[in-house]
Order: C-alpha cells, then sequence, then structure tokens
C-alpha cells in the first residue's frame, strides 16, 4: 500500500483530534503531535478528556469502542488508533 494513502487519513485523524480537543474540551495543542506520543501525552489528555475524546471518534466513525479497549485508547499512537477506528 502507498505509504501516502495512509499518511492522509492519519492526518485528517490528528486534525481531528486537535479541533476537538480545542473545540469540545478548551485543550490547546502546541505545535505538530510527535507520531511515536500516545494521545495522552500528545493532547495533554486526562481520563476524562479521553472518555469525551473516544465518544467523538464513536460518532465520527461510526463504530463503538469496547469497554475493554477504553483505557488502551490513551495509551495509543495516532497511527494506532487510526488502525483501530479506520483500518479495521
Amino acid at each position: 500500500m502507498n505509504i501516502s494513502a495512509i499518511a492522509q487519513p492519519i492526518d485528517d485523524l490528528s486534525a481531528f483530534i486537535t479541533t476537538t480537543c480545542r473545540e469540545k474540551m478548551n485543550i490547546e495543542i502546541a505545535g505538530d503531535v510527535p507520531a511515536g506520543a500516545s494521545i495522552e501525552q500528545a493532547f495533554g489528555l486526562d481520563s476524562i478528556s479521553t472518555y469525551e475524546l473516544i465518544l467523538a471518534l464513536e460518532e465520527r466513525y461510526k463504530r463503538k469502542v469496547a469497554d475493554a479497549d477504553i483505557p488502551k485508547i490513551a495509551k495509543m499512537t495516532i497511527a494506532e488508533l487510526h488502525a483501530y477506528f479506520v483500518a479495521a
């Protein structure tokens, strides 16, 4: 598969998370998100913010996150989150 074909949707996901953090949670994201950082670190999320983000992602991708996966989401990178919601 073409790497640029994967990179664009990952960039879209990152932009969606940044917008969600800014508009729904009043969390400002400074600069680019490091590729290897967890969602929690990259976006400065606490457990409540992570849950709000999961709800927004479920709505966007029309996919329910299993209860057992909720704690795992915060530890995922953008690429892992993309694989979880989009590539699965």
